[in-house]
């Protein structure tokens, strides 16, 4: 019997990384891993819950354990910051709760003009007032499948910002197979 495509995220479809696959493990914070980390590494988190705001500031992977694990980020400072800020090209976060602090633009936020990011199998959720993913603009070639995004009332759940940003459009900025609530 043939079955029908998937839609939406299928989240518990994600596989753990194996330990070999990983150059740096985080083992006290994820950000302190991310620190040791050179561009081309895989950054692993264990299960756990981190109550950290994240910035990827160089072209690393980071990994958790699966979003419907326990591998949760619980962002902090609030504002323009997002629990998990990217800062790099050639970026990917896969396997994780990222979960914005109230008052947070979002929980996930590219803070400045990136290519080739990879955002995939997460479960990405608003603070209050804010969405789940937000961008500057001038971000080109990413991709976010398999990811359930949650927002909150009054703001966009996702918003990759354009030309009014940073005076540079985005272009090819792909969703698939995602689910938003």
């Amino acid at each position: 019997e043939e079955e029908g495509p998937t839609v939406g995220a299928a989240l518990g479809a994600f596989v753990d990384p194996s330990p070999e696959s990983c150059d740096v493990m985080a083992t006290t914070t994820i950000q302190n891993a991310i620190d040791t980390a050179v561009a081309g590494n895989t950054v692993c988190v264990p299960d756990g819950t981190f109550n950290e705001d994240v910035n990827i500031n160089k072209s690393i992977s980071l990994i958790g354990s699966g979003a419907t694990s326990t591998t949760v980020i619980n962002g902090q400072a609030g504002g323009q910051v997002g629990a998990v800020g990217i800062a790099a090209d050639s970026v990917t976060v896969s396997g994780f709760q990222i979960n914005a602090a109230a008052g947070s633009v979002a929980a996930l936020r590219i803070t400045g003009a990136h290519t080739g990011a990879t955002v995939s199998s997460n479960k990405i959720t608003a603070g209050n007032g804010g969405g789940a993913v937000d961008t500057v603009g001038g971000q080109s070639n990413h991709t976010f499948s398999n990811n359930e995004f949650v927002g909150s009332a009054g703001a966009p759940i996702v918003y990759v910002n354009g030309l009014a940003s940073v005076n540079v459009a985005s272009a090819n900025v792909d969703f698939t197979q995602n689910t938003f609530s």
